[in-house]
């Protein structure tokens, strides 16, 4: 079988935006269940559910960030509000502050579906666990998670209930020398970083194809006229916008739902860098999807040859 490039001619090689483009896909496509396996882990680590009664078991290193969640169930359509949640940790002169003060935001009357009047309202934050503590680096400290949490309950004929949070803390400090690989956080910062990395290298690849076809040296004449530019370039930008609006919804629902595995509240640079992504890839595939259809829009007509008369 013989090829088609014709002997003694080279053999076209491929373009090197190409080939960075490949490896670019197939390692964030490949990287995606790692990222995913990672955020797991990480969320496994430092996101705790704190329920009254029962003592909330933390493991964390001194300067680590932890995230604590209350969740609060019968509220009408998610509404909440607090003077604050502390948590008094035994041998810290200052309470850390874990939910900040929010004020009421529902009135007499509240506009609602039926359906969102037995919701469950889930009240987060962070705190950082003090490098100030003293002792030796693997230690036990208790403390008490306390507050209020106000809401509206009820159907037709609501009322504001309270909750009051009053959970025991059990905090044990480990050095940060073991917390550092057993936390999870580095394998997701260097899988988070792999994703970002090849995010942004696409959506370069498709800025540098974009120009090239608007202001390229061998770009065809465009013979359209001014209304027909104005409505091929209204259909390539929303063309772009719903496609990168899909992928992107689509990615989302991988890196934030499975990702977070369930948590209701996950450490927030889990759902930062999800959405970072998400962002990157959608201006990626807006980005392609208007060069494709402005390629489309410059190529030159094709005509059939004519046939002289006489020849068959």
């Amino acid at each position: 079988m013989q090829s088609g490039v014709p002997s003694g001619q080279p053999r076209p090689k491929k373009k090197l935006s190409t080939i960075l483009l490949l490896i670019a896909l197939i390692v964030f496509i490949i990287g995606i269940p790692g990222y995913i396996l990672s955020a797991r882990n990480y969320a496994d680590h430092y996101s705790f559910i704190a329920e009254n009664g029962k003592t909330l078991k933390i493991t964390a290193a001194r300067g680590e960030t932890v995230t604590i969640a209350i969740q609060v169930s019968g509220t009408i359509a998610g509404y909440w509000a607090t003077d604050g949640i502390q948590l008094t940790l035994n041998g810290v002169n200052t309470p850390l502050t874990i939910v900040a003060p929010k004020e009421r935001t529902w009135g007499s009357t509240i506009s609602t579906k039926l359906s969102a009047t037995d919701e469950t309202a889930t009240v987060s934050g962070n705190f950082t666990v003090p490098s100030s503590i003293g002792g030796p680096e693997q230690r036990t400290i208790s403390g008490t998670l306390s507050g209020t949490i106000s809401y509206p309950s009820g159907g037709f004929m609501f009322s504001t209930k309270t909750y009051d949070v009053n959970v025991p803390v059990q905090l044990q400090l480990e050095p940060q020398s073991s917390t550092f690989w057993s936390g999870g956080r580095i394998f997701f910062t260097a899988s988070a970083g792999l994703e970002i990395l090849c995010g942004i290298l696409l959506a370069l690849l498709a800025v540098w194809a974009l120009l090239r076809t608007l202001f390229g040296k061998h770009t065809a004449p465009d013979s359209r006229d001014g209304s027909q530019i104005f409505k091929d370039w209204l259909w390539g930008l929303g063309g772009g916008i719903f496609s990168g609006g899909v992928c992107s919804g689509l990615l989302a629902a991988l890196l934030l739902g499975a990702g977070t595995g369930g948590f209701s509240a996950p450490p927030d640079d889990i759902n930062e860098i999800g959405l970072l992504i998400c962002g990157i890839i959608a201006l990626t595939v807006f980005l392609a999807v208007l060069k494709t259809m402005i390629t489309d829009d410059k190529k030159p007509a094709t005509t059939k040859p004519q046939v002289p008369a006489g020849v068959r």
